[in-house]
């Protein structure tokens, strides 16, 4: 991934995050003002104390101090640095950020961006060769399979499927004429080198082709479905991992369910591409799948960033039924509500589609049961819970599940359920539970890493007079309201008598702009200024607005802080020049001093009758 990100596309991307949308995705925000306020996420607590402000687009929390923008918000939930949640953002919204705007590349390094450039565009025109392939008299094979199996033009083309003929060199040749190289072709994956042979050959034949996109929609790799009723080899066959796919970072079809996740406000999870279209086909265009391996961790992730709800739509089979429990407690453990998808033995998204349409495909996603119930159901197939003996086992596999669970409200909810659905005391569950978790297998949860705050050109906060830390707090929150408060202060209060901390630095960026007739880019200037400076007490000021009644004394409030910070100023100066005075013998020089102590005195006076 790319170090470097050009300004212009930083601010694109805070242009376009809206603090409000991304962080009410991750948490539950209630309004209050002009404001939101929800539970933090960063700490444990009782009483809402995190505060959302979207016309400041910042966020802080009065319980543990943290703030920030939606960068910073990324960075401590995703527990990223600054690059890496500029890309998710930059995916999320759609936003490419260029592979070439790397700075300061060694030799190695550019070779390896170039590599990866070319891999990029070598899928590309490859997706659209195999498209046309499908349309031609080549691939009328394909598409007849492909409209025996009901899925229309509109469809092809939404997922970009194509044709990959029965032929041992069709992409290697199509590829060739667009300039690429073997070895490029072999490091693809597109092409297969042939062991004791100098030659290559196609890896992908008489097969439908399916794009295979990242989460900027970059096409990183294809999956072949054979059309032949009993194939020589697998039913699918996949690209294998280069440098830029790596299957369990992938869900298939993200980039086109995005917005159908955020309107249905839960994802769909499936276990492989046919799945996914038939879903869309059926309306339900939140879905993905797996990328050819099993659910993973990293892909729960990027679901995170999408929704905090998932449903699992996996085979009815013995096999699919384990995977289920596997995603279940993957999804669990990133803190994500999962429903599962129960569809008959045998069956499939698509069968049922094909069968029922969509009215029939849409009854089995909106009877989706919890997931308690699913597992209690399937356990009872196995346990007898007529046998105390098994009734201990069953109970003993769903402590297991929910232990998975990190909020403390959620668990104990789940386990009191756990005592119903068994018809056990609940203080016997609650009992079994705290037992068990000196357990092995609860030892061996994975937790969430807590987030290590990484600051890019990191500064020890300048430790200054806290009259002037007040000064400067109220001055840059008067700044912000009123745009004739930098004016008078580019005027009265010297420039280098402002600190050099975060505030600081804010009130002379407010001053600036201000001044340079730019004030309508003042919350989203001080908001990109935490990025750099992502400190508690700026995204505090930020998050919320000073409360100023009718009656505001704003002249006064403004006169009183720069006499504050004045007069500090002054003191510091007469204290560093009476250590002067001790440490020269020169009498001249002392009178100098001296003379220089006095007249500072007399602006500290003059200040205070002013």
């Amino acid at each position: 991934m790319s170090r470097y990100i050009p300004e212009e596309i930083i601010r694109d991307i805070k242009a376009r995050a809206d603090i409000y949308e991304v962080i009410s995705s991750y948490i539950p925000l209630k309004k209050l003002g002009n404001r939101w306020k929800a539970l933090c996420p960063f700490h444990q607590e009782k009483t809402p104390s995190f505060t959302v402000s979207p016309e400041r687009q910042a966020y802080h929390c009065f319980g543990c101090g943290k703030g920030g923008n939606v960068f910073t918000f990324i960075m401590e939930k995703e527990n990223v640095d600054f690059v890496n949640a500029a890309h998710i953002l930059a995916s999320r919204y759609g936003i490419i950020i260029p592979e070439n705007s790397s700075k300061n590349l060694t030799d190695e390094d550019k070779k390896k961006l170039n590599q990866r450039e070319q891999l990029y565009t070598l899928h590309k025109e490859l997706a659209s060769s195999y498209t046309n392939m499908l349309f031609s008299p080549k691939g009328i094979a394909g598409l007849t399979y492909l409209k025996q199996r009901g899925i229309s033009e509109n469809i092809i083309k939404d997922f970009m499927l194509g044709f990959a003929p029965e032929s041992w060199d069709f992409a290697i040749n199509e590829a060739k004429n667009y300039g690429y190289s073997e070895e490029i072709l072999v490091t693809s994956g597109i092409a297969v080198d042939k062991q004791n042979s100098k030659r290559i050959y196609d890896r992908f034949r008489n097969r439908i082709m399916f794009p295979i996109w990242n989460e900027q929609g970059k096409i990183v790799a294809f999956s072949g479905r054979t059309i032949e009723a009993e194939p020589m080899g697998g039913k699918y066959v996949n690209s294998p991992e280069t440098p830029i796919f790596k299957k369990g970072n992938i869900l298939y079809a993200l980039p086109i369910s995005r917005d159908g996740i955020r309107k249905h406000q839960f994802a769909i999870l499936c276990e492989g591409q046919i799945d996914v279209i038939a879903m869309h086909r059926a309306e339900f265009n939140n879905a993905v799948a797996p990328q050819g391996t099993a659910f993973t961790d990293e892909q729960a992730k990027l679901l995170k960033r999408y929704t905090n709800k998932v449903y699992i739509c996996f085979d009815g089979d013995t096999a699919g039924i384990k995977a289920t429990f596997k995603a279940l407690n993957i999804l669990l453990i990133n803190n994500i509500e999962v429903k599962i998808i129960e569809l008959p033995k045998g069956s499939d998204p698509d069968s049922i589609f094909t069968q029922k349409g969509k009215d029939g495909l849409g009854e089995y996603v909106t009877a989706a049961q919890d997931f308690l119930d699913f597992s209690i159901k399937e356990l009872s197939k196995k346990y007898n819970l007529n046998s105390p003996f098994e009734k201990n086992q069953i109970l003993h596999k769903l402590l297991e599940i929910i232990s998975k669970i990190e909020n403390t409200i959620v668990k104990t909810t789940y386990i009191s359920l756990v005592a119903q659905h068994l018809k056990l005391p609940e203080k016997t569950v609650l009992q079994e539970f705290n037992k068990g978790k000196k357990q092995t297998y609860y030892q061996n949860i994975p937790v969430p890493k807590e987030f290590e705050f990484e600051q890019k050109n990191k500064k020890i906060k300048e430790k200054i007079d806290p009259a002037v830390a007040v000064a400067e707090e109220t001055l840059l929150e008067l700044s912000i309201i009123n745009e004739e408060i930098p004016r008078r202060l580019e005027e009265e209060l010297p420039i280098e008598m402002i600190s050099d901390t975060p505030i600081g630095k804010a009130l002379n960026l407010a001053i600036s702009l201000t001044l340079n007739d730019e004030r309508e880019n003042i919350h989203s200037e001080l908001g990109m200024l935490l990025n750099e400076y992502p400190d508690s007490d700026l995204s505090r000021i930020l998050s919320l607005p000073m409360k100023i009644s009718s009656n505001y004394d704003f002249d006064k409030s403004v006169s009183e802080c720069i006499k504050a910070i004045i007069s500090v100023k002054l003191n510091e100066e007469i204290n560093k020049l009476m250590t002067d005075i001790k440490q020269t013998q020169d009498i001249n020089k002392k009178r100098e001093i001296t003379k220089k102590i006095t007249l500072l005195r007399k602006e500290i006076i003059q200040l205070k009758h002013n």
